[in-house]
C-alpha cells in the first residue's frame, strides 16, 4: 500500500522515508531467516512491519471518516489488490516444488498450512503445530505467513472498531485505542514466560504493534499539527534508528517475545514515522536514499520469496547451505521481489486495470482452488501415491509433528530421555501451550543414594538428555546418574534464580546440585552455540566445586532433508547404506574437528567427539545393528537409545568409570540441596 503522510490539513503525500523503514524490516527479517548469527534478532522486522501497517491503514481510515467517504468494501478491495495477487503467484510456485521435494508427512504439513493460509489462520497453525524458533522451523516454506494472518485478523475487527469510536467517541478515540493498546502490551509481557507460543503468534498480544501506528496516524491527522523542525526530531529520528539496530542484533530466540523488550523496536519505528522527515538526516539520507526506497518498495513480495527459497533449498541440500549459498537465495528474494512488484503488485493495484468486481472474483476462485489443494493433501495425507507404501510406513513410525507424536508415544522416548529431569514442560508443548515457567521435576534427578557410591551428573540440553538411556542401560549398579538437562538449555554459569525462565531456573539448580553432591563426573552436552572458551570456564567453575572430571560430549552428526528417517525413506529406500557421508550438517562436523583440534584435554576436562564414535572415512552411521527401525537419530540429530546405548557401551562409559577408580570418593553431601529440593517438592 503507498506510503503516506499527513501535513497540517491532512493532505496525504508520499514519504520515501518509510520505505526505508520498510527496507530496514525486510531485510533483518530476510537475513535472520538465513540464519546468520549476527541477526539473531531480525525477527524484529515483523514487529516494525506491523507499526507501518497500522500507522499507513488508519492514515487512510481517518481520511475517508472525516470526508465521509469510509467503505468497508472499498477497504477489503484495497486488502484483497495489496495481499492476495503477490500470495497467490508464491504459493502457486511452492507446489510443483513441494510435490518433488517433500516426503509424505511433509508435504501433508505443507498442505494444512496452504489451508490455514487460504482462511488467514497461519499464525494460529503454527501456534498448535511448532514454534517460530524450533528446530525444524527453517524447513516450513510458509512459516512467515503467520504474520500475515495477524494483520489480516486485526483488519477484520480494526475499521469497525474505529468507526464506532469516531462515531460516537471521536475526542476519546485515542483513550479507548491506548487503553486496548496497554491491556494487549501486558498481556503480551505476562504471557511471555507463561505462554510463550500463543503469545508469539496470536493476535491479542500482537495487536498493540499495531496500535502504535494507529496513535501515530491518528497524532499526525489532527489539524493543528505542524511537521516538527529542528534539532529534537533529527535526534529522536536517529534515536529510533538505533533502537531498531540494536533489538536486531541484540536480541535473539531467547529474548521473551513479545513482551516490554518488543517496545524497543517498535517505539524505534514510531519515532521514525514521527520524527524523520525529509528535512533529518534519517529520513533525507539514511532511509530515504534511492536504494532503500526501492528495497522498501519491493519489501512486501520480497518477504513473501524469501522463506520459500531456504526453506526448499535448505530440504534439498545433501550436506548444509554454505554462506555464499545463503546470500545467493537472499539476493534471489530480492530480485523475485522486485518482478513481483512491477508485474503483479502494480497492475492488480492499479484499479483501471483490475475492477473491483474482478479482483474479488480473482481472490476467492483462486482461494477455493488452493483451498481444494490444501484439503486433498490433508485427505491423501501428503499425496502418499508418490511413494512406496513401505516407506510411507516408516515415515508414520518416526512422525514427530502435532497432533499425532507418534515416536514420541510409542518408543519409549519420555523414559529414555528421563523427561522428569526436564525444566520445560514438555506435555503443555504437545497441547501447544508451551511455557517459559519451570515446571517441577522429580526429587531422584537431583537428591543422592546413600546405596550408591559413586554419582554422574548429566547437564544441558536435550543433547544431553539423550545419553541417559545408554548410561542407564550401561554403568555399573554402584553409579547413580544425576540429571538436570532442560529442553533447548544451553550450560551456563548462572549466578541468581529465576522463577519465570526455566532455562535459568535449570542452570542454576543443576550448579547448586553439583555444589551440594559432587559427583566424580559432570557430562555436559548442548545442541548448538559451542565456544571453546565457555566450555573451558564451565570446566574451571566445576572443578572449584570439586568435580573429578568434566566430559564435554561434542555435537552428534546432524541430518539434512527433514532427519535421517526421512533420508532413509525419500532418498535410499531399498539400499539404505550403513554409512553415508550423504544428507550429513558439514557445518556441524567441522565444529566438530575444530573442537577436536583446538580444546585442550586434561585431567579436569577432555572433549568427547561423537563423530569419532558414528563416522569414519566412509561417512557417518545410519543403523546400529542392521535393521531399518535402529537409527542412529530419530530426526536431524537426537540419538535413538539404540544409539545412545552404543556410544555409552563403548566410550562413555568406559571414560566414566575410570575416573571413579582413580582414587576414593570425595566427600559426598548426600541430603538434597535445600534451594532444589524446595523448589520441586
Amino acid at each position: 500500500m503507498s506510503n503516506h503522510y499527513a501535513n497540517e490539513k491532512m493532505n496525504i503525500h508520499y514519504r520515501r522515508e518509510i520505505d526505508g523503514l520498510r527496507a530496514v524490516a525486510v531485510v533483518a527479517v530476510v537475513l535472520f531467516h538465513a540464519g546468520f548469527d549476527a541477526f539473531a534478532g531480525g525477527y524484529t522486522g515483523v514487529d516494525i512491519f506491523f507499526v507501518i501497517s497500522g500507522f499507513l491503514i488508519s492514515l487512510i481510515l481517518i481520511k475517508e471518516l472525516e470526508s465521509g467517504t469510509f467503505s468497508i468494501v472499498s477497504f477489503y478491495e484495497r486488502r484483497a489488490r495489496r495481499i492476495m495477487p503477490a500470495l497467490l503467484l508464491v504459493m502457486l510456485a511452492c507446489l510443483p516444488v513441494a510435490w518433488f521435494l517433500l516426503s509424505p508427512p511433509d508435504m501433508k504439513g505443507f498442505a494444512q498450512n496452504i489451508v490455514a493460509v487460504m482462511l488467514f489462520a497461519s499464525n494460529i497453525f503454527f501456534w498448535r503445530s511448532a514454534g517460530y524458533f524450533d528446530s525444524d522451523s527453517d524447513l516450513k516454506p510458509l512459516l512467515h505467513t503467520w504474520s500475515l494472518s495477524v494483520e489480516e485478523q486485526f483488519y477484520i475487527f480494526f475499521p469497525l472498531v474505529l468507526w464506532l469510536c469516531w462515531r460516537h467517541a471521536r475526542r476519546a478515540t485515542p483513550l479507548i485505542l491506548a487503553v486496548i493498546l496497554l491491556a494487549s502490551l501486558l498481556a503480551a509481557h505476562r504471557m511471555a514466560p507463561v505462554a510463550a507460543g500463543a503469545n508469539f503468534f496470536l493476535l491479542p498480544t500482537r495487536a498493540w504493534e499495531l496500535l502504535i501506528g494507529t496513535l501515530c496516524a491518528i497524532h499526525v491527522s489532527r489539524k493543528n499539527y505542524v511537521v516538527p523542525t529542528g534539532l529534537l526530531p533529527e535526534a529522536l529520528s536517529l534515536l529510533g534508528l538505533v533502537a531498531i539496530v540494536y533489538s536486531i542484533f541484540a536480541f535473539d530466540k531467547n529474548t521473551p517475545f513479545p513482551s516490554f523488550y518488543a517496545l524497543v523496536p517498535t517505539l524505534g519505528a514510531a519515532l521514525i514515522i514521527l520524527m524523520a522527515t525529509q528535512h533529518t538526516i534519517t529520513g533525507r539520507y539514511l532511509l530515504g536514499n534511492r536504494f532503500t526506497v526501492l528495497l522498501g518498495l519491493i519489501s512486501y513480495s520480497a518477504y513473501l520469496w524469501h522463506q520459500p527459497l531456504f526453506a526448499f533449498a535448505r530440504y534439498d541440500s545433501a550436506n548444509g547451505l554454505a554462506a555464499w549459498q545463503l546470500c545467493a537465495l537472499a539476493v534471489a528474494a530480492f530480485v523475485l521481489g522486485y518482478f513481483t512488484w512491477k508485474y503483479v503488485e502494480a497492475p492488480f493495484r492499479n484499479k483501471s486495470t483490475v475492477s473491483r468486481k474482478q479482483i474479488f472474483s480473482f481472490a476467492a476462485v483462486a482461494s477455493s482452488l488452493f483451498l481444494a489443494v490444501g484439503l486433498a493433501g490433508h485427505v491423501s495425507k501428503g499425496f502418499v501415491m508418490r511413494m512406496d507404501p513401505s516407506a510411507v510406513a516408516y515415515l508414520d513410525k518416526f512422525d514427530l509433528r502435532y497432533p499425532s507424536w507418534s515416536y514420541y508415544k510409542t518408543s519409549d522416548w519420555y523414559n529414555n530421555f528421563r523427561i522428569e529431569c526436564d525444566y520445560y514442560d514438555v506435555p503443555k508443548q504437545w497441547s501447544g501451550n508451551s511455557t517459559r515457567i519451570p515446571k517441577q521435576i522429580s526429587a531422584s534427578c537431583h537428591t543422592r543414594d546413600s546405596q550408591k557410591s559413586h554419582a554422574v551428573f548429566l547437564w544441558g540440553d536435550s543433547h544431553a538428555q539423550q545419553f541417559y538411556s545408554g548410561l542407564k542401560n550401561n554403568l555399573p549398579s554402584s553409579w547413580q546418574i544425576l540429571q538436570i538437562a532442560s529442553s533447548g538449555c544451553r550450560p551456563a554459569l548462572v549466578k541468581a534464580d529465576s522463577a519465570d525462565q526455566y532455562c535459568l531456573h535449570s542452570n542454576f539448580q543443576a550448579l547448586q546440585t553439583i555444589a551440594a553432591n559432587r559427583p566424580e563426573v559432570v557430562l555436559v552436552a548442548q545442541e548448538q552455540g559451542h565456544d571453546i572458551a565457555h566450555m573451558q570456564d564451565i570446566a574451571a567453575a566445576l572443578k572449584a566445586l570439586g568435580v573429578r572430571k568434566v566430559l564435554f560430549a561434542g555435537p552428534t552428526p546432524h541430518w539434512q532433508k527433514g532427519g535421517l528417517p526421512t533420508l532413509i525413506a525419500t532418498r535410499f529406500w531399498g539400499n539404505v547404506p550403513h554409512r553415508t557421508f550423504y544428507g550429513l550438517n558439514m557445518k556441524v562436523k567441522h565444529i566438530d574437528d575444530q573442537f577436536k583440534a583446538d580444546f585442550r584435554n586434561g585431567p579436569h576436562a577432555e572433549y568427547v567427539s561423537m563423530f569419532d564414535h558414528f563416522c569414519s572415512q566412509g561417512g557417518c552411521q545410519t543403523i546400529v545393528n542392521g535393521s531399518l527401525d535402529s537409527v542412529t537419530t530419530y530426526d536431524y540429530g537426537h540419538l535413538a537409545a539404540v544409539a545412545s546405548d552404543s556410544v555409552a557401551k563403548s566410550t562413555l562409559v568406559p571414560k566414566i568409570i575410570e575416573t571413579g577408580m582413580a582414587g576414593s570418593s570425595p566427600a559426598i553431601g548426600l541430603q538434597p540441596n535445600p534451594k532444589t529440593s524446595a523448589s520441586n517438592s
